[in-house]
């Protein structure tokens, strides 16, 4: 996990609450009802150039066809930033399966 979390910011948020994420959790922010979550494409975009970077470095696996055909493209490099939550007192981000909304009004979802 340590590994992974190079990709995102709030890896301790999930681990730590993997039953509460597990069970789509939704609030209601500013009169719509979001389900809490977090963004998979920047994660998965992420691990993909840190898995293909590392496996063009090892030596054993450096001359395989499906690692040789892979592009420049496929680099640490390329990796979409993290994204820290800065918030203050009246906006705080609450991660959705939309992305991070900061609303106003916060209300539990029924």
């Amino acid at each position: 996990m340590a590994f992974i979390s190079e990709s995102y910011s709030y890896h301790n948020d999930i681990l730590n609450n993997m039953n509460m994420f597990c069970n789509k959790p939704s609030l209601n922010l500013d009169g719509v009802v979001y389900e809490l979550g977090f963004d998979m494409f920047r994660f998965i975009f992420n691990i993909t150039n840190l898995i293909a970077e590392r496996c063009k470095s090892i030596k054993e696996l450096s001359f395989k066809p499906i690692i040789l055909e892979l592009g420049s493209e496929y680099s640490e490099s390329n990796n979409i930033d993290r994204i820290d939550m800065f918030c203050s007192r009246d906006k705080v981000p609450i991660t959705t399966t939309q992305g991070m909304i900061y609303a106003r009004k916060i209300e539990l979802a029924i």
